[in-house]
């Protein structure tokens, strides 16, 4: 599967809960995410893999994305996994380093075929992501961001807050790495 995505820097995550509620749009539990990123040296940044061991409510996760355009534009793969500690040795002995460790309050809920999410990212700030997993062609993703991004702004999101990098490349501008 496809993963398009926007993401949006924003001041205030309460006055965007509330308008998405009262379209009826219902917000899961907050969890709480840790992720441990890894990057292999050298890899160009526009054909990467990275490769994340997520831990959310007691379960792990195992993902794989390959950036297909930029960094919010990847193929996406994702397992649970048993034993972290054991991935993480097999990651690193296949030349992956870990990068960053991203801890994020996040809050989802749907809206048409979109999942939306609220982002308390520790030492960034806050964040409103909108997803969707497609099977598409390029030209079929930019029309998905499009019509994302017109979404976001009907919430008052000034589209020039988009952010175009994922949260380990903003650790990394921001050398919180």
């Amino acid at each position: 599967m496809r993963e398009i995505e926007i993401k949006m820097s924003v001041s205030d995550l309460n006055s965007i809960k509330s308008q998405l509620e009262k379209m009826g749009c219902v917000f899961n539990d907050p969890i709480v995410q840790k992720d441990i990123i890894f990057r292999r040296d050298g890899e160009a940044p526009n054909v990467r893999n990275i490769l994340r061991i997520r831990s959310v409510n007691n379960k792990n996760l195992f993902t794989l994305k390959r950036n297909v355009n930029d960094e919010l534009d990847c193929l996406e793969k994702e397992t649970e996994i048993s034993n972290p500690d054991e991935l993480r040795d097999i990651i690193e002995l296949l030349g992956y380093k870990e990068f960053v460790r991203i801890n994020k309050r996040r809050s989802i809920c749907h809206y048409k075929d979109y999942e939306v999410c609220l982002d308390d990212v520790e030492n960034l700030g806050y964040f409103v992501e909108m997803e969707k997993l497609e099977e598409v062609s390029n030209e079929g993703a930019e029309d998905i961001r499009k019509e994302m991004i017109e979404f976001l702004e009907s919430l008052g999101i000034d589209k020039n807050n988009r952010v175009r990098s994922g949260y380990d490349t903003l650790m990394e501008q921001n050398k919180v790495v």
